[in-house]
C-alpha cells in the first residue's frame, strides 16, 4: 500500500474530532502532571529555593534571567511562564537562569540585578540618580510618589500574608471585570486611575507572591496561606512532599 501524507493527515483530523471529547479528560490530566513534573525537574536542578532570600516553598518560585532576556532566548522561545521551564530543561539548564521567589523577582526586575534590595542593599548604590534606561519611567519619582500613595489607602501591607515591604507589594484587581480588560488597567496607569477615582473598592494590596498564586483561582486570597477558603485544593498547587508522577 502505498503511503499518503495527505489521506493520513485527513484520518488523523477525523480521528481528532471524533473523539476529541471522550479524550479531553485524559489531556487535561497529563498536561498538569506535564506541568507538575517539569516544574519540579527543573527547581530541583537550580537549587529548589530562592536564591536571594532562601524561600523553599516550591509554588512562590519562578525564574530569573540573571544578565536579563537575552536575544537567544526572545527568538527561540516566549520567555515566559511554562515555555521558559521547558526551554531550560530543553537546554540542559544553562548557568545564566536562577531561582527567585515572585517577590524577589518582582523587585528586581526594573534594576538588571541578580539580587533584590530587602535582602541585599550592598548591591545598590541608592546615593546616585538611576540611569535613564529602558526602564527609567519605573523608577521616576512621580511613578513611585503615586505608588505608594495608593498602596498606603489599601492597607500598606499583603491582606493575605501580612508582608510589609513595599518593594514586594502591589495592587490587586480582587474580581477580573471586563472594565479592566479594555482599560488595561495595571502598572502605573492602574495607579492613576485609581487616584483620579478617589480609591474605589475591588482592589487590594499584595505581596507579588500571593498575587500570582491566587490568579485565575476566582478566590480573594491565595491557597498557600489561607487553605481553608477553599473547598478543595487548585490542581497547579503542589504541596510538601507530595509525589510528582
Amino acid at each position: 500500500m502505498v503511503y499518503s501524507r495527505e489521506k493520513h493527515l485527513a484520518y488523523m483530523n477525523k480521528y481528532y474530532y471524533k473523539h476529541r471529547e471522550e479524550r479531553r479528560p485524559g489531556r487535561r490530566e497529563y498536561y498538569k502532571n506535564f506541568r507538575r513534573k517539569l516544574k519540579f525537574d527543573v527547581s530541583k536542578h537550580y537549587g529548589s529555593r530562592c536564591a536571594c532570600c532562601g524561600e523553599t516553598n516550591i509554588n512562590l518560585l519562578t525564574i530569573h534571567h540573571i544578565d536579563g532576556r537575552h536575544e537567544k532566548i526572545k527568538l527561540e522561545d516566549k520567555h515566559s511562564g511554562i515555555y521558559i521551564w521547558s526551554w531550560l530543561r530543553r537546554h540542559n539548564y544553562p548557568k545564566d537562569f536562577q531561582l527567585l521567589c515572585f517577590n524577589c523577582n518582582c523587585s528586581i526586575k526594573h534594576h538588571l540585578k541578580q539580587y533584590c534590595t530587602v535582602h541585599h542593599p550592598e548591591l545598590y548604590d541608592c546615593s546616585k540618580p538611576p540611569r535613564k534606561t529602558h526602564y527609567f519611567r519605573f523608577q521616576r519619582l512621580g511613578f513611585q510618589k503615586r505608588r505608594q500613595e495608593v498602596i498606603n489607602h489599601y492597607g500598606n501591607k499583603c491582606k493575605c500574608c501580612g508582608e510589609s515591604h513595599l518593594e514586594f507589594l502591589t495592587i490587586d484587581h480582587i474580581q477580573h471585570s471586563h472594565q479592566i480588560l479594555v482599560q488595561n488597567l495595571y502598572g502605573e496607569r492602574l495607579y492613576r486611575y485609581l487616584i483620579r477615582n478617589n480609591f474605589p473598592s475591588g482592589y487590594q494590596v499584595l505581596c507579588w507572591n500571593c498575587n500570582v498564586l491566587k490568579t485565575n483561582l476566582n478566590n480573594e486570597l491565595c491557597y498557600v496561606h489561607h487553605p481553608e477558603i477553599y473547598d478543595s485544593k487548585p490542581s497547579q498547587i503542589i504541596l510538601k512532599g507530595e509525589e510528582i508522577k
